[in-house]
């Protein structure tokens, strides 16, 4: 786990056979006032293909999950 880091991007190896999601500090601001963040998935595509959304709802409503 890497904690504190306002830009992480996890890696792609064949390790993580079951798949993985790691994401940043979605709050990094850019040139022109708007928030930023990344999200790196690995997996199959049913295991990856709603984790952007699922992300997306946590981070526009983040203390509702906390």
């Amino acid at each position: 786990m890497i904690k504190d880091a306002d830009l992480a991007v996890g890696s792609l190896s064949d390790v993580h056979k079951d798949g993985f999601i790691a994401f940043s500090n979605f709050q990094i601001p850019t040139e022109d006032g708007e928030r930023v963040g990344t999200l790196t998935t690995k997996g199959t595509y049913e295991q990856v293909a709603n984790l952007p959304q699922a992300v997306q709802a946590v981070a526009a409503d983040y203390y509702r999950y906390i």
